[in-house]
């Protein structure tokens, strides 16, 4: 009998084992993952080809390819048991056949500025040799040496580069990130890995506006369907290119994917102003989609951008539309706020850097996570809330309304996160204005905002 219990005791402990090393598969395009790939031509010198294409050659030219996708938000690399690279491998319109290459794990980081004639290649030990795939089929490469010193911060994640290996007769065709003809073929990523994966701990707030319509309307006239990713809904962005709140007007509006805004002799500086894409470029599909504009003068989507060291982000919601909490946490209980009681419900904000405008000019609440991020919303008609009060996730806290809202009602939402080595007093010199989209380097234009605040921009909608 014991040796019975034992064996059975055995068989438990083995089938035990067994589920807790059960793989798990998940899929990945690289467009989910922040991803941004593109190349560079000794026949293009002075530029980067950002296309459906991604070209690696010693053929009519010598063309290197990049590759960068973030990894932060994938399983850690204790659990990953393999990471492979999916590129669909293609020749329209030639017949050549593939032909072999390097892949290098990058030490300096890329962007559209690289180019042939400034390129500085560096990389980490671990070139992997790749065979691409026959015509029309998939080229898969494990890169899960890789993807274990990148998750566990061996190596900063500069992306990869392919390099030819050979010196004449080589033309490897794969389809990029922005391959529209068949989105199936797009670079992806198979990570097989056991256990489950939590989603990072920045990304928890829920967007504030429900629905859009006015309370007790029962018909929804401006759905957020998709949360703060509805199309058409934001009126007026945080301004990355800026040193004070409200006050910097350097002529330019840094949107958070990257893109920057400038004024011109029609669109000249003023502090509500938007301003024309930098050298009247293309729009991005993303800020394309999401921006609708204040329909003053001409900010409007795909025209100019709104507005100069503007904090927060304006969107579209009509007078009485149910404004709710972001996340739990408490309301702000200003007691030591510099102008007296008035600034009570929130950190205070205004126009002028030393005299800061009362919460209730504004209409204005703040709600205190815990975490070091308070959300604040602006132009509120209705406060539903106190002082110190407990707050949950979606709990109505007021009405959107007119109150100081220049360009007719809409929500001003706001982040603020405490600056390093500051105390949580509620005073506007401890916190970092922050960006919830986050911030795209993709563009290869680097963050000021970030710069002057030290305090990095990450995603944090949920």
């Amino acid at each position: 009998m014991a040796k019975m219990q034992k064996s059975l005791a055995t068989l438990v402990l083995l089938l035990c084992l067994v589920a807790q090393v059960r793989a798990t598969e998940m899929w990945r395009n690289l467009e989910d993952l922040n991803g941004f790939d593109g190349y560079i031509a000794s026949n293009t010198p002075n530029s980067f080809t950002d296309n459906e294409m991604l070209l690696v050659s010693y053929y009519d030219a010598s063309r290197w390819s990049f590759i960068r996708f973030n990894v932060s938000t994938l399983p850690e690399s204790t659990q990953v048991q393999s990471v492979k690279l999916w590129i669909w491998t293609e020749y329209p319109g030639l017949n050549t056949p593939s032909r072999a290459m390097y892949m290098y794990p990058l030490f300096v980081p890329f962007s559209s500025s690289t180019t042939w004639n400034n390129k500085n290649i560096s990389v980490y030990a671990g070139a992997i040799d790749v065979v691409a795939g026959s015509i029309n089929n998939w080229t898969i490469v494990d890169i899960t040496q890789y993807y274990q010193k990148w998750r566990s911060g061996q190596w900063v994640n500069n992306g990869i580069v392919f390099i030819p290996n050979q010196t004449q007769g080589v033309l490897n065709w794969f389809a990029s990130a922005n391959y529209t003809t068949t989105a199936a073929k797009k670079p992806r990523l198979q990570v097989t890995y056991t256990g489950s994966v939590t989603p990072p701990s920045n990304q928890f707030l829920s967007f504030p506006l429900v629905c859009g319509a006015p309370l007790f309307n029962s018909v929804c006239s401006v759905p957020y369907s998709n949360g703060a990713y509805t199309p058409g809904r934001i009126n007026s962005v945080v301004d990355h290119s800026m040193n004070a709140v409200y006050l910097d007007l350097d002529g330019k509006v840094l949107a958070f994917t990257g893109e920057t805004f400038q004024s011109t002799s029609a669109y000249p500086i003023a502090r509500t102003a938007c301003y024309p894409k930098q050298g009247n470029g293309v729009w991005s599909a993303t800020l394309k989609s999401l921006y609708k504009g204040t329909n003053a003068g001409n900010c409007l989507v795909n025209v100019a951008l709104n507005y100069e060291a503007h904090p927060g982000y304006d969107y579209v919601a009509s007078s009485g539309t149910v404004v709710k909490a972001a996340a739990a946490g408490k309301v702000v209980n200003n007691l030591v706020a510099t102008t007296g009681q008035s600034n009570k419900l929130c950190v205070p904000k205004g126009l002028n850097s030393t005299t800061y405008k009362g919460c209730a000019q504004w209409g204005a609440v703040g709600i205190d996570h815990g975490n070091g991020y308070i959300t604040q919303y602006l132009h509120l008609s209705r406060i539903d809330v106190t002082a110190g009060q407990t707050i949950a996730e979606g709990q109505q806290i007021g009405l959107s309304g007119t109150t100081a809202a220049p360009n007719s009602p809409h929500l001003h939402f706001e982040v603020m996160k405490l600056r390093p080595n500051n105390i949580n007093d509620y005073q506007p010199g401890s916190y970092a204005v922050v960006d919830p989209y986050g911030y795209d380097t993709s563009m290869g234009v680097p963050d000021y905002l970030a710069g002057i605040t030290g305090v990095v921009n990450v995603k944090l909608w949920k």
